[in-house]
């Protein structure tokens, strides 16, 4: 019974192997005899997609590059405040409040910029949506959606950029 199984899966094995490579011949013979002919996309919206990737591709770039710039900028953060637990929990225990008074300024300052890169966040996120509909629906503005999204994300780099500086301040009291 096992033989006959092993052996039923072999064949069908094969026979696929041949109608695959069947079909892929008359596609290939097809386009020999027609070489002049160029491939049609399937979906129609393909073309229209293409074409606007086209044509805002500089601005597609330039949003990667922010986006990479940002990441970057998080991977700095998250590093600096590891560093920076350890020296709050040494500050803590040997006692000094001094040193904990003054980066509670820095602290504050912190917070206050964790509000605005949140609001900026939620900013670049309706931007995005707002370019998204544009887009689907042609409605004209993409270029400004795009300037507006571009705009918003330099804020929110230059906030991490500050955040970073005011994390570096806190270690340097907390040292």
């Amino acid at each position: 019974m096992k033989k006959e199984m092993v052996a039923g899966i072999g064949v069908v094995m094969l026979m696929g192997g041949t109608v695959g490579t069947t079909s892929v011949s008359a596609q290939a013979a097809e386009q020999a005899a027609h070489p002049n002919t160029e491939a049609k996309p399937a979906n129609p919206q393909a073309g229209k997609r293409l074409e606007f990737l086209n044509q805002y591709a500089y601005q597609f770039h330039q949003l990667n590059a922010l986006r990479s710039e940002r990441l970057e900028l998080k991977e700095q953060i998250v590093d600096k405040r590891d560093h920076l637990v350890d020296l709050i929990i040494a500050a803590k225990k040997i006692g000094n409040k001094t040193l904990l008074k003054q980066a509670k300024g820095v602290k504050r300052q912190l917070k206050t910029l964790n509000a605005e890169l949140k609001a900026l966040s939620t900013e670049a996120h309706n931007e995005k949506q707002v370019l998204k509909e544009a887009v689907k629906n042609h409605t004209g503005i993409e270029t400004e959606q795009f300037n507006k999204l571009l705009s918003t994300n330099r804020k929110i780099n230059e906030k991490l950029k500050e955040k970073d500086i005011e994390i570096d301040r806190m270690i340097d009291i907390l040292n």
